[in-house]
């Protein structure tokens, strides 16, 4: 029984502060960046890739009614291709009174978890902001096709010899998500929001922390804590846990349901 308990002998844990003043505050948070860059995500890869964009047959369902629909698939790592579906409202010409046309609408990534069903015939969901947003469903690796348990422990365990783990690779997914929409589809979206159910949500949180043109993170039930549910990143608890990467996500808006 002891080997369940291993951890709380030998991993020194980093102790969350109450900060009494705006600067003591401030400095936490530039420590707190640096550390996850250095000891959490520092795999992150320093030369990216070209997207290498592949846009599928799918025509999109009931949903083209609503916005102009795109299936497509992008490398996020070389070998690794991440689909997404874009969705955007209809072009709007510029008017005769010389007001812009254009897109420029707010930008929706619902980040999907393995089982969440999002496809072109069960977009209810994102029903209310069809039409109004520009709206991405990102699949990050490991939630397209399911693995069994032995899979996902044989893959993560593979991974924490590179210093990763699955998390943390979708951290980065999430991130070049964004980069695809901006860069690639050439879209300049009013604002950023990622929204995830679970520990997806959380990894949301993190990439914002990471990106600054996230300005909003909806997190639908995420657990409290790296200790209770949270999803698995090397080192995290040595350096932080969840509601103070929450907390240096501010001035930024989080929104909880």
């Amino acid at each position: 029984a002891i080997n369940y308990k291993i951890h709380d002998l030998f991993i020194p844990t980093a102790k969350l502060e109450n900060y009494t003043s705006l600067e003591g505050w401030q400095s936490r948070r530039k420590i707190l960046m640096g550390e996850l860059k250095d000891k959490v995500f520092r795999w992150f890869p320093q030369k990216e890739i070209p997207f290498e964009t592949q846009v599928s047959g799918n025509t999109g369902g009931w949903a083209v009614h609503y916005a102009d629909y795109k299936d497509a698939v992008f490398h996020s790592e070389t070998g690794v291709p991440i689909r997404v579906q874009l969705l955007q409202p209809p072009f709007i010409p510029p008017s005769e009174g010389g007001t812009e046309g254009g897109r420029e609408t707010p930008l929706l990534i619902y980040a999907k978890r393995p089982g969440d069903s999002m496809y072109s015939f069960d977009f209810d969901e994102l029903l209310p902001v069809l039409g109004r947003y520009t709206v991405l469903i990102l699949n990050p690796r490991m939630t397209e096709h399911p693995v069994t348990p032995r899979e996902y422990a044989e893959i993560e365990r593979t991974a924490a010899w590179m210093g990763r783990t699955v998390a943390a690779m979708q951290v980065w997914d999430i991130l070049r998500a964004v980069k695809w929409v901006i860069e690639e589809e050439k879209i300049s979206p009013a604002s950023i929001t990622v929204y995830g159910k679970g520990e997806m949500g959380v990894l949301a949180l993190y990439a914002g922390f990471f990106d600054e043109r996230i300005r909003q993170v909806i997190l639908n039930e995420p657990p409290r804590s790296h200790w209770s549910g949270g999803p698995a990143l090397l080192n995290i608890l040595r350096i932080s846990d969840i509601p103070e990467v929450a907390g240096a996500f501010a001035p930024r808006a989080l929104i909880f349901l």
